[in-house]
């Protein structure tokens, strides 16, 4: 019997509020996780056959309801006019990859017909359909069918957009992992009743399956943990804001909270769409021209005011030839300096940040960067030193007594810094400095004559 696979386990979050569509996609996903089953522990065609077309008919079916209440509510839009087409679209594609199966390896195919089933079923779902029925659902209060899709497309932008991206770039990454993954571990086990000798091979396998999927537990739960945090900060001052006895002070200090908290969300969502970008290989270094010393100011500028507020002074030192020009992704070594500075100014309560660029080599027209943030603040614990570019890893007695963040930061500065060729490092000694640094590989400058 084939063990099932959920590859796409089903969220109340992707509801819709119209049943009969919602049942059909649970349907839907259901009948996806079979086909992942069949196809991960290599079931005979003629079974996978069977499961495409029930998966392809019950999507005609699926289709045809949507297409029934689209059309009551939006009356040939163009907005109905582009998910028909979308419907046609899935079923020959669909169509179209099966039958790959007579001119392809057959991994090649499984992988194709997941990725895209996967891909396109949660887009439909959390995004396409969840935007039709938005509109449906405001229509019956009142609103003209214009100003429930203004309503629909304000309320799928921003923190609902950036969700969705996430989502789909999570989906994306485990679909063809998963399969790739349990499909190795189901051939070494047919091999293991065959050859013997291949049972340490099988069970260094299964170890390392055990590994990844505790790792994907973890990181969910972390990544849930520290957006509860702004989401309680949220929803907790907003909730006072409905209470009549609060004076103008109190909800002017709620909003400044709710306004925070909003701040930090965001924050948090953008460091994990850079690590899944950066995980996807979806990150394009864009070179341009850039003065070393005239980014130290305009980062040291950023945080001035934040540090002479606390009474610490930012220096800067360009250890280079004035005016020296360099390609390099400038936005990106902001951003990864920037973090460095943000830490060194959160940790320090008095004394001086000096942030330091130097070359540490040069040769054929390229040279090495060094950037480096060295504050005088309450430092490292030895033990933790060797982990913060890690993903989620902190100084937990930095975190209590300072406020931590998600612990992601520092790992997009060691990420980004190893895809400009470079590396991290991080010095420091309890209660005296803490110095910080990464490298990249920048071209010299050269103007056209």
């Amino acid at each position: 019997m084939t063990s099932t696979i959920e590859i796409f386990p089903w969220n109340e979050n992707f509801a819709t509020g119209i049943v009969v569509i919602d049942e059909q996609h649970r349907k839907l996903i259901g009948l996806l996780n079979v086909l992942v089953s069949h196809l991960t522990f290599q079931s005979e065609a003629p079974e996978v056959d069977r499961i495409i077309k029930e998966l392809k008919d019950y999507a005609a079916v699926h289709f045809a309801t949507e297409e029934a209440i689209w059309h009551e509510h939006f009356q040939g839009d163009p907005w109905e006019m582009w998910h028909r087409r979308a419907h046609v679209d899935f079923v020959d594609q669909v169509i179209r990859l099966n039958a790959e199966k007579s001119s392809k390896p057959l991994d090649e195919v499984i992988e194709g017909i997941v990725t895209f089933l996967t891909h396109w079923l949660a887009l439909h779902i959390i995004e396409s359909d969840k935007r039709m029925a938005k509109v449906v659902l405001a229509i019956p209060s009142g609103c003209s069918l214009e100003q429930a899709k203004k309503t629909a497309d304000q309320e799928m932008s921003g923190a609902t957009r950036t969700l969705i991206e996430t989502v789909m770039t999570m989906y994306d990454k485990l679909a063809n992992h998963t399969v790739r993954m349990t499909r190795e571990i189901f051939k070494r086990k047919q091999t293991e009743q065959a050859l013997l000798q291949t049972q340490e091979e099988l069970r260094m396998a299964m170890d390392q399956a055990v590994a990844a999927n505790l790792s994907k537990s973890e990181f969910l739960a972390k990544v849930s943990h520290e957006l509860r945090t702004p989401l309680q900060g949220l929803l907790g001052y907003a909730e006072l804001l409905t209470v009549d006895e609060t004076t103008p002070d109190e909800r002017a200090d709620c909003a400044r909270v709710i306004l925070d908290s909003g701040k930090n969300l965001l924050a948090l969502v953008d460091e994990l769409l850079d690590h899944a970008r950066i995980s996807a290989g979806k990150v394009e270094l864009v070179f341009s021209e850039c003065k070393p010393e005239q980014l130290l100011v305009d980062v040291a500028a950023l945080f001035a005011r934040l540090a002479r507020n606390k009474g610490v002074e930012i220096l800067q030192s360009w250890q280079g030839s004035r005016g020296q020009r360099y390609l390099m992704d400038e936005l990106r070594v902001r951003q990864m300096l920037s973090n460095l500075v943000s830490n060194a100014v959160k940790f320090t309560e008095s004394g001086f940040i000096t942030i330091e660029v130097r070359e540490s080599q040069r040769s054929a027209g390229q040279a090495v960067l060094h950037f480096s943030v060295t504050d005088t603040g309450i430092g490292i614990k030895p033990e933790f030193q060797s982990h913060l570019f890690k993903r989620f890893e902190q100084d937990d007695s930095r975190r209590t007594q300072h406020g931590g963040g998600s612990g992601l930061g520092l790992s997009i500065v060691r990420e980004l810094a190893e895809l400009m060729g470079g590396e991290t490092g991080i010095e420091s000694e309890v209660n005296r400095y803490t110095t910080a640094w990464f490298s990249i590989r920048a071209n010299l400058f050269q103007p056209d004559k």
